[in-house]
């Protein structure tokens, strides 16, 4: 839940400040469909199609990384520095400038700096929504010791 609220509130700053937001437009999104569809022996994806089902992988992602990261919060309390700021850098550093510019899904050459500056204040929010959420819903980890004695 918490990802995918992240997510939104990614998807409505670059909406609202730049749609061509590196890493994070509805081109990429397509682009990213079509890949897998095509890798998956499924023919062709018209746009508005391959625009939807990349929304979607977006959005999915957006939860998933969410899961991991409020399971993971309890357990490395470094994860939550900069009340989620740090983690949002991370995932701006290694999905959108690493792995989607390795896939050749976009060019960082080719999109301005603030295009990325853009794509990094979008997953700073995510990062922030993210924190804030999770941490009204906390994941412990399991008790131990005098804690656990007293749940049995």
């Amino acid at each position: 839940m918490a990802g995918l609220c992240g997510g939104i509130g990614m998807k409505a700053l670059v909406c609202l400040f730049d749609r061509d937001s590196f890493g994070l437009s509805a081109r990429t999104d397509a682009r990213f469909a079509r890949a897998i569809w095509a890798r998956m022996g499924c023919g062709e994806l018209d746009e508005k199609s391959a625009q939807r089902i990349g929304t979607l992988v977006h959005y999915a992602f957006a939860t998933a990384t969410g899961v991991g990261y409020a399971l993971t919060a309890a357990r490395l309390p470094v994860i939550r520095a900069g009340r989620g700021t740090l983690f949002g850098a991370g995932l701006w550093f290694l999905g959108d400038e690493c792995a989607i510019s390795a896939s050749g899904l976009e060019e960082p050459g080719r999109a301005g700096w603030r295009s990325h500056v853009s794509a990094l204040a979008a997953h700073l929010i995510y990062g922030v929504v993210l924190h804030s959420i999770a941490s009204t819903v906390a994941v412990s980890p399991e008790p131990t010791g005098v804690d656990a004695q007293e749940s049995l």
